[in-house]
């Protein structure tokens, strides 16, 4: 009412689903009796509604993006919206260009993987972005759904659906190799190298070309906390421009030294790499005692801290780690021990730091073999 002549839309994905739910709520809850005193005339053909004071909210489906390509709205609200694709919301912020209006969108969604869209949009690429505003709350915040209707949810859901559907939270469902990983634990926003001294500094490579060329940048402490600090993740690289690329990315921690470790497959690039400077030892690549020791790090110790901090910018290990999933047998119960060779190529490189990182507190080292022509 205070936007005289305001266009605006309320979506969701399908027909059915709009008309059945979003629809029905906002004329029978939203509106209500008093609502429609304000309403001027319903149009059911076009399916919008027409306000006494020129406004007009049209109700439409998004399961065809080309109807919604010519408007020009004020405000736009999507219920459900993991429904949708990326593709979809961007359209949409493109319609939001009515002059003397809000220009806002809403969204609100069940939470899905943390790889949705959703997520990766609005908790982690935009989460300080002052333009956005995220209420993340639980379905026992509702107040207007009933007390028992709670206590029966809260019997019936138990694990990943619990913390989905009940706590508000955006999880992965069962199968993940590294099920300890959260992203409120153990991704940081910034570390502070400024006393390098207090650091060692090391790198650990997966080769690829078609696939993903993968170097971490790990930092660890005195108290021996590691910390991935950067990341290289490329397809396409020859090894010449890899190697040039890790030179440059490795400058400003400079003149501090870099072990590195390498998938040991490749002894050529391993060599080519200590020629050039970036003296490199093959890594121990044992699959099954690097996952364990990489999940003892993701560990939580008596003071609820994690060993392994991943910095937010190293957003392709974050989504590997998340990705990361166990073979399944045909009841789809995960195989343990045999990861699916998928979304690998980060987390390969990390486990094979892990495994070759030598404890400087008496635990175990691996003997390395440094490969030079």
């Amino acid at each position: 009412m205070n936007y005289p002549g305001i266009v605006g839309v309320i979506s969701r994905k399908t027909v059915a689903t709009l008309k059945r739910t979003t629809q029905k709520v906002f004329l029978d809850e939203v509106l209500g009796k008093d609502g429609w005193f304000y309403v001027e005339k319903y149009n059911k053909t076009d399916n919008y509604i027409q306000f006494k004071n020129g406004s007009r909210i049209y109700f439409i489906d998004l399961e065809n993006i080309t109807k919604i390509l010519g408007l020009e709205v004020g405000f736009w609200y999507v219920d459900e919206a993991k429904e949708i694709t990326l593709e979809i919301w961007l359209t949409i912020q493109g319609r939001l260009r009515q002059k003397n209006s809000p220009r806002k969108a809403w969204l609100t969604t069940n939470p899905d993987t943390p790889l949705h869209w959703i997520y990766q949009t609005f908790f982690v690429d935009n989460v300080n972005d002052t333009e956005y505003e995220v209420i993340n709350a639980s379905t026992k915040q509702n107040t207007h759904l009933p007390v028992d209707y709670l206590r029966t949810l809260d019997k019936a859901y138990s694990g990943v659906h619990k913390q989905r559907y009940l706590d508000g939270s955006w999880v992965m469902f069962d199968g993940l190799v590294y099920d300890e990983f959260s992203l409120e634990h153990h991704v940081i926003d910034s570390i502070d190298l400024g006393d390098m001294q207090n650091f060692t500094f090391y790198r650990a490579i997966d080769w690829g070309f078609t696939n993903p060329a993968v170097c971490l940048f790990i930092a660890v402490d005195k108290d021996d906390n590691v910390y991935v600090i950067d990341e290289i993740y490329q397809s396409g690289l020859l090894i010449d421009d890899f190697v040039n690329l890790i030179k440059k990315k490795s400058k400003p921690y400079e003149p501090k030294p870099f072990t590195t470790f390498a998938d040991p497959s490749r002894p050529d690039y391993i060599a080519q790499l200590s020629n050039a400077g970036l003296h490199t030892s093959g890594a121990d690549n044992a699959i099954e005692i690097g996952i364990q020791k990489v999940k003892e790090r993701l560990n939580l110790n008596e003071l609820g801290k994690p060993t392994l901090f991943i910095l937010g910018k190293c957003k392709n290990l974050i989504k590997e780690i998340q990705l990361y999933k166990w073979e399944t047998q045909k009841d789809g119960k995960p195989i343990k021990e045999q990861p699916v060779k998928v979304n690998d190529h980060a987390v390969d490189a990390l486990r094979y730091f892990v495994n070759s990182y030598s404890h400087n507190r008496g635990g175990w080292d691996m003997p390395t073999v440094e490969y030079r022509s």
